[in-house]
């Protein structure tokens, strides 16, 4: 978009007027405060913020003091884009990862890095939700009781422009690690899936992916959203293909998302994440 263009859409009963003048204006006096990392990452950062089709996405909540970084993504035939990143979990907070800033020309998003907060959904919305479990040996579903030396979470989600979250995929791992095996005692891998349904947003396709092995405990996602109506009547999906948590015998983990955006008002939803060292099923 260039700074007079703007972009009209029905979302929710009501017209939204996106007006990109505006976000520009706003986001990028926002964004000019933040520390910016140095060496490529501060020249990739100032590239996609000066692009001439930048998109910005707001946040509420992001310190002024949060890191900044670029990940290049790549082309799809369709004309949307999918990125690949990866993170190794810290052992004593929950961190998170926002889309701020986004190039269509080129690929490219600017992430924000700073520690988690809270997710708590809006009362007034209606959301679609699915929650499915699979333990490892030694372990049952409805083991409430069951005490587990180690646990984590990734947590990532779509956001349309009024902040909203419109599908959220969470995985959760739980395992007592033994004997040099990720899989020695107890383990429960879980996966949740929320979307916003109010706005007609539906799951494709979901296949949750759990493993437990000596070397790791996996818990994983491939799934699949979309909306109809979201995009004055063309299809917007979004992919999570795979996110993958995985537990290891030392009590680490790490985590790794492939996700996708497609549709012809895709650059209208932001990416976020965000993991931790314990058990957060929305």
């Amino acid at each position: 978009m260039d700074g007079k263009a703007h972009v009209e859409r029905r979302f929710s009963g009501r017209r939204l007027l996106l007006r990109s003048s505006l976000a520009a204006c706003v986001s990028l006096a926002w964004l000019s405060g933040l520390p910016m990392m140095s060496g490529a990452d501060v020249v990739g950062v100032q590239d996609v913020l000066s692009a001439p089709h930048v998109v910005l996405y707001g946040h509420s909540g992001l310190s002024a003091h949060a890191a900044q970084t670029v990940v290049q993504g790549a082309r799809l035939p369709s004309g949307g884009c999918a990125f690949t990143f990866s993170g190794v979990g810290s052992a004593t907070q929950s961190m998170s990862r926002h889309e701020t800033a986004f190039d269509p020309a080129t690929c490219r998003a600017v992430l924000t890095i700073q520690p988690a907060t809270a997710f708590s959904a809006t009362p007034s919305l209606v959301y679609g939700k699915a929650l499915l479990a699979l333990p490892g040996k030694g372990a049952v579903l409805a083991a409430t009781s069951t005490h587990y030396q180690d646990a984590a979470y990734v947590h990532s989600y779509f956001q349309d422009p009024v902040g909203i979250h419109v599908n959220d995929v969470w995985n959760d791992i739980q395992w007592n690690p033994g004997n040099g095996c990720a899989d020695n005692g107890n383990a429960l891998a879980t996966q949740e899936l929320q979307w916003y349904s109010q706005d007609g947003w539906v799951v494709v396709s979901n296949k949750f992916l759990a493993s437990f092995t000596c070397y790791e405990n996996t818990s994983g996602s491939n799934s699949h959203f979309q909306n109809g109506a979201f995009c004055s009547g063309a299809n917007s999906d979004t992919y999570y293909q795979p996110q993958l948590l995985n537990g290891f015998a030392d009590g680490t983990y790490n985590w790794s998302i492939h996700w996708e955006n497609d549709g012809p008002c895709y650059s209208f939803l932001g990416f976020n994440e965000e993991d931790g060292p314990y058990y957060r099923i929305g």
